[in-house]
């Protein structure tokens, strides 16, 4: 079913997400929208990387690559909620969504809050300058998302000042819990600290003692790096090495330079045990570089790419070694496989994902 749906996603996307001009919003930032009386905005990295950050000049749209089936999936799983909301609840106010494509990441994602703080019914979809905004009413009433920490931290930095509810449902990120600093933010996971706390019991059970640690050069990566060396200290377990990668593979003279020598800090390490931090697309280059050369370790996996089908459909993945993944508990959304199967390949009339009333741009 779900290799159906990729190409249905693939097909269906460049119409759902194409673009939409706005007073002084980037074309492409709203993905998809169905009007209502109270809106909520979605954001979700359906796409992985933006193209040729490092040889930006000047101010421009940002162009984006590298679909993600997943997130589009977790997108489609916000729509259908509130498809279902309305459905059960049918006296309360019309509900209507807009969601956001944030490319995987910051500097893609910071146009988001413009989008949200825009004013409600108003024909220009800019942010109004107010001395005091007690009576603003914006467009968007609460956001759900991101999936990436330092992400959210970027969105919620601007959205607290307004109070604007956000809710992630997979930023873990220990900071955000800071409710001085992000008092309108809501995380519905465990934070960071667990698990990390988690990992060096796990190191600790096993009795790996000589151990080595990667994580991507971003907030997610170097926190969550620091704080699982911090908790192996609590268990007497040595760090063999500890390093960071490039999170921009798309810049790639200096991304395949990082990649080569982390790998060859890996190879020449006596560490047996890897711990790994890092996104999806930066764990495949590695472990596609590790596999040429012949390199086997067990690692642990952090819930960023512990479950992720592209990491495990990897040619050849069995040779980087064991691999040991922490995640999340995750649970079922009733008929929402049967909502999947019966969404429509670009339905006539711009009505986007679905057939009903949703409108996509």
């Amino acid at each position: 079913m779900f290799s159906k749906l990729g190409i249905l996603a693939v097909s269906c996307w460049t119409f759902l997400f194409h673009p939409v001009r706005l007073c002084d919003i980037p074309d492409d930032i709203v993905g998809a929208r169905a009007p209502g009386d109270i809106i909520t905005g979605g954001l979700f990295p359906v796409h992985e990387k933006v193209e040729n950050l490092a040889n930006r000049t000047q101010p421009g749209s940002l162009n984006c690559s590298g679909f993600d089936l997943s997130t589009f999936l977790q997108a489609q799983a916000m729509i259908y909620s509130i498809e279902q909301i309305i459905l059960l609840c049918y006296r309360v106010s019309k509900l209507g969504y807009e969601i956001y494509d944030t490319c995987s990441d910051a500097i893609a994602a910071i146009q988001v809050p413009t989008r949200c703080l825009s004013k409600f019914n108003s024909s220009d979809s800019c942010v109004e300058v107010h001395c005091n905004y007690t009576d603003y009413v914006p467009i968007v009433k609460a956001v759900v998302g991101e999936t990436f920490s330092e992400i959210s931290i970027v969105v919620a930095s601007l959205l607290a000042l307004y109070l604007i509810p956000q809710v992630s449902y997979e930023a873990s990120a220990d900071i955000l819990s800071d409710k001085i600093r992000f008092p309108s933010f809501f995380q519905t996971i465990p934070s960071d600290v667990h698990q990390t706390e988690a990992m060096a019991k796990l190191v600790n059970h096993f009795k790996w003692n000589w151990v080595g640690a990667i994580g991507s050069d971003d907030d997610y990566g170097q926190a969550r790096m620091n704080s699982f060396i911090s908790n192996a200290g609590k268990f007497n377990i040595c760090i063999a090495f500890h390093k960071l990668i490039s999170s921009y593979i798309n810049h790639q003279d200096v991304n395949e330079m990082s990649i080569d020598q982390i790998a060859e800090n890996i190879k020449n390490s006596s560490a047996e045990v890897i711990i790994l931090f890092a996104k999806v697309p930066i764990v495949i280059q590695l472990f596609t570089t590790l596999i040429k050369q012949n390199v086997s370790k067990t690692w642990i996996a952090s819930d960023s790419w512990s479950t992720s089908r592209q990491v495990a459909s990897l040619c050849h993945i069995e040779k980087v070694g064991n691999i040991f993944g922490f995640s999340f508990k995750n649970g079922t959304i009733p008929n929402f496989v049967d909502y999947l199967q019966k969404l429509d390949l670009c339905p006539k009339g711009a009505t986007g994902s679905l057939k009903n009333r949703r409108n996509s741009i």
